[in-house]
C-alpha cells in the first residue's frame, strides 16, 4: 500500500455534529414552524403530507443518486399547494430560509474533533466528501466553526450533482486529489457510504462505528478521537 497522502471526511455526524438525530419528519418542521407563512397550510400535518408527496416527485423525476438543492422541493410544495399564495417565491424563500437557520442553530463540533482535525493537518491533506442538499451549506458550516481553512477542497453532493454512494462523487472526488487511490483514507460514520463505498473504489477506509457494531475485519473506531492514535507517529 503506497503511504496515505489525503484523508477524506464525511462531514455531517463526522465532523459537525447535530444536537439530536433529525427525523424526515423534523425537516419538514423546521421549514414550516414560525416561518410566517403556516396560513397557507391547514396545520402541519397537512404541510408534512405535502412535504412528502413533493419528496417522492422529486425522486421519481430523477436518476438514482442525483442530487438536487432543498430549495427545488419547497419550491414544488409550495406550487402544488392549493391554497391561493400570490407570492410563491417570498413564500419560498420564508420556508427554505427558516429550514436552513434552523437547521444551523442545530450544529456544533465537539472540542476533540477540532484538536485532532488540528493535529492531522499536520501531516496529511485533508479534504470533505458529504452528501448535503444546501448550496454552500457545509462550507458555511465549516466556517462558522473554524474549520473550512484546514480543508484542501471540499466535495458535496450538492455541487457534484450526485450523491454518495453513487460512484460519481467519489470519481470526482479523487480527480481533485490527484493522487492514486490507494492514497486516500476516507473516514465518515456511514458504513456503506463511508466504507464500503470508498473501499470500492480502491481507496482505504475506516468507520466511524460510533454505535460500536463493528464486526472482526471491519477496520473500524468508535470515537473521532481514537483517529490521532491510529494515524499519528
Amino acid at each position: 500500500m503506497e503511504p496515505i497522502k489525503y484523508l477524506f471526511f464525511d462531514c455531517m455526524e463526522t465532523i459537525v455534529d447535530l444536537y439530536e438525530l433529525p427525523s424526515e419528519n423534523d425537516y419538514a418542521y423546521w421549514a414550516y414552524h414560525q416561518s410566517g407563512v403556516e396560513r397557507y397550510w391547514q396545520h402541519f400535518d397537512d404541510f408534512l403530507a405535502r412535504y412528502n408527496h413533493t419528496k417522492q416527485q422529486m425522486k421519481d423525476r430523477l436518476a438514482v443518486h442525483q442530487e438536487y438543492e432543498m430549495k427545488q422541493r419547497i419550491e414544488l410544495l409550495v406550487s402544488g399547494t392549493e391554497s391561493i399564495i400570490h407570492n410563491k417565491q417570498e413564500v419560498t424563500d420564508r420556508l427554505y430560509n427558516h429550514y436552513w437557520e434552523t437547521y444551523k442553530s442545530q450544529c456544533f463540533v465537539k472540542p476533540d474533533v477540532k484538536e485532532v482535525i488540528l493535529q492531522l493537518k499536520g501531516r496529511y491533506r485533508l479534504a470533505v466528501v458529504s452528501n448535503f442538499m444546501v448550496e454552500n451549506g457545509i462550507e458555511q458550516l465549516l466556517k462558522d466553526n473554524g474549520l473550512s481553512s484546514h480543508f484542501e477542497f471540499i466535495v458535496t453532493s450538492i455541487n457534484c450533482g450526485w450523491r454518495k454512494p453513487g460512484d460519481s462523487i467519489y470519481r470526482y472526488a479523487m480527480s481533485k486529489a490527484q493522487c492514486q487511490a490507494n492514497e486516500i483514507l476516507f473516514i465518515g460514520d456511514d458504513y456503506d457510504n463511508d466504507y464500503v463505498a470508498p473501499r470500492k473504489h480502491g481507496m482505504n477506509a475506516i468507520w466511524l462505528d460510533k454505535l460500536g457494531v463493528a464486526k472482526d475485519g471491519i477496520d473500524a473506531v468508535h470515537h473521532f478521537s481514537k483517529l490521532a492514535g491510529r494515524l499519528l507517529p
